[in-house]
């Protein structure tokens, strides 16, 4: 990803150069590209490139401001999957912040993404993100390594939690979805939070812990084997890439959601896995 810049993307996506686009700042954090940008009066065109080069975009109006795909509502922000094409169409003036996510991580939650932008709805939450990622776009470029995968992993999670805020706004979506899959979409979007618990996610999902024993018992397994599995999966990929080396092995357990390295060594063992500093030699 050292190419990496919102020229290339806004080029390669929208068909835009940096002048049309309005491309006003812009900054990368590993493999992910945040860009502020005023576009010229007129219309986008999304139609990502195919394969590994196509991204995922979060798009956000400012406040005030409204941002459509095709014949769709005017909207705060829009999520622009890496598949299809459309028309995306916004207020004027313009001011809109971009979240460019990789393929990479945009396969964490791919069973929330549809082929079709999605319009996510005006929440405190989308608030914080467009503050969050418009203070990035600007900021002076003197981050730290681990300050650079902090940030990119939180502009991840925080992409995931509009989709998941938006598909939790749709009450029918959300009463007709399996418990199973509630739960999952929850724990994948707070697997990194070492605070977070078996307990709380019922509490998240407004049920009872027993309810939803029951739920992960019908797939052979428990809520606390579940959670840890996934911080094991999301471990064992940093691990493996070497990207990842400036991070020692109890900051990717801590990045994964364990307390400690040597919590995390237990969690690989229980699922018959190699030990941390096997994985990173590629032993594994």
């Amino acid at each position: 990803m050292a190419s990496l810049n919102a020229s290339h993307l806004l080029q390669t996506h929208l068909g835009q150069d940096a002048h049309r686009s309005g491309l006003v700042s812009s900054r990368v954090f590993r493999s992910v590209c945040v860009s502020r940008m005023r576009p010229l009066p007129g219309e986008w065109t999304w139609a990502p490139p195919e394969g590994s080069a196509a991204f995922a975009a979060l798009v956000i109006a400012a406040e005030g401001h409204t941002v459509s795909a095709g014949d769709g509502a005017p909207t705060r922000a829009l999520f622009l999957p890496p598949v299809g094409s459309a028309t995306i169409v916004w207020s004027e003036p313009a001011d809109l912040i971009a979240v460019w996510l990789p393929p990479d991580a945009v396969s964490e939650f791919a069973n929330t993404l549809a082929p079709v932008p999605s319009a996510l709805p005006n929440s405190p939450f989308l608030t914080a993100i467009s503050a969050f990622a418009t203070s990035l776009s600007g900021a002076a470029k003197d981050s730290s390594g681990v300050a650079r995968y902090a940030i990119e992993r939180l502009l991840v999670e925080m992409a995931f939690g509009a989709l998941l805020e938006r598909h939790s706004s749709d009450h029918l979506t959300v009463a007709a979805a399996p418990l199973i899959e509630r739960a999952r979409s929850v724990m994948m979007a707070r697997r990194e939070d070492a605070g977070f618990t078996a307990a709380q996610l019922s509490q998240d999902l407004h049920v009872s812990a027993r309810q939803l024993q029951r739920a992960f018992a019908r797939e052979m397994t428990t809520p606390v084997i579940a959670l840890r599995r996934m911080r094991v999966e999301l471990a064992e990929s940093l691990l493996r890439n070497p990207h990842y080396d400036t991070l020692s092995i109890d900051e990717i357990a801590r990045h994964s959601g364990f307390t400690s390295a040597l919590q995390l060594r237990r969690a690989l063992g229980a699922e018959h896995l190699p030990p941390p500093s096997a994985l990173r030699a590629g032993h594994g």
